[in-house]
């Protein structure tokens, strides 16, 4: 921003004792920030990606764990019965079906015989 304006022309105020970019002295020290700060930016992606690959290397990966576990195949059973909803399933088991978890997980599981509609309509 500071070279940009003082490329236009328009005048800095700066209290006394600090440095005036349009100068050597000022364009070095708000270089000097600069490099700082993107030396900055870098040492957190390195710590992250290193703090990622420690963690795989654990075998632990990023995300929220499985709402349901060994209960995919029972939701998969209630699904291919055709006797409840995707919603009653979804409500049984405290997943929310408006985002695709519950078809999420209904997909994880080989199904029995297809039902007539995958889907439903609201």
């Amino acid at each position: 921003m500071v070279p940009y304006s003082s490329a236009l022309g328009l005048p800095h105020t700066w209290s006394s004792g600090s440095p005036c970019p349009s100068s050597a002295v000022g364009r070095v020290f708000f270089q000097i920030l600069g490099a700082i700060a993107e030396f900055e930016q870098a040492l957190m992606s390195e710590r992250t990606m290193d703090g990622l690959e420690a963690a795989r290397a654990r075998g632990r990966t990023g995300g929220q764990k499985p709402k349901l576990g060994p209960q995919v195949q029972l939701a998969r059973e209630m699904y291919d019965s055709g006797e409840l909803t995707v919603q009653q399933i979804a409500d049984e088991f405290g997943i929310t079906r408006p985002t695709p978890s519950i078809y999420r997980y209904l997909g994880k599981v080989p199904s029995q015989p297809q039902r007539a509609h995958l889907t439903e309509h609201r």
